[in-house]
């Protein structure tokens, strides 16, 4: 048995009339109730900067291992930077027995941090906040997370606009 995964349109709820905002609520009601997951369509995340980032991430994790570790978090608590296969397994920490992780990543944190903004500057936050660790290669790498990064908090806020609806 397949389970189909509901696509919702997004335009249906940020630009529609009042009974297709319902309906897009109704729908993504449904969605995770039944389903539990759910795709989005209309986002307003450009596909050009979307596939500018996968093909620029993947120039990236084509170069040799060693240039990628320059930008390995390290043993810093924040996760910025490359992570190599095996050490990203979720779950670790509370289960040894947990295999490592079969991927690579990067990490990446907030991009428009205030430097003056108090709340960023306490001992703990030092510690969480930290800068992100940009690739010099390829050099695009910065640029395309950086406007992603942007869309992807742009489209989280109206996520969440809709489920507290």
């Amino acid at each position: 048995m397949s389970i189909e995964v509901p696509i919702i349109d997004l335009g249906r709820f940020n630009n529609g009339s009042i009974v297709q905002r319902s309906e897009t609520i109704a729908a993504v009601q449904t969605a995770l109730v039944d389903v539990g997951f759910l795709m989005l369509s209309n986002h307003g995340v450009p596909e050009e900067l979307i596939a500018n980032l996968e093909r620029t991430a993947l120039d990236f994790f084509d170069l040799p291992r060693d240039e990628k570790e320059r930008y390995s978090p390290g043993g810093k608590r924040a996760n910025r930077g490359y992570g190599a296969v095996g050490t990203r397994t979720i779950g670790k920490t509370e289960d040894k027995s947990l295999l490592p992780s079969l991927q690579e990543g990067f990490g990446i944190s907030a991009v428009d941090v205030p430097a003056d903004d108090s709340y960023y500057l306490t001992d703990v936050a030092k510690e969480i906040f930290v800068r992100n660790n940009w690739p010099k290669s390829p050099p695009d790498f910065e640029p395309l997370a950086t406007a992603y990064y942007r869309e992807m908090s742009r489209l989280f806020k109206q996520v969440m606009g809709l489920l507290a609806v």
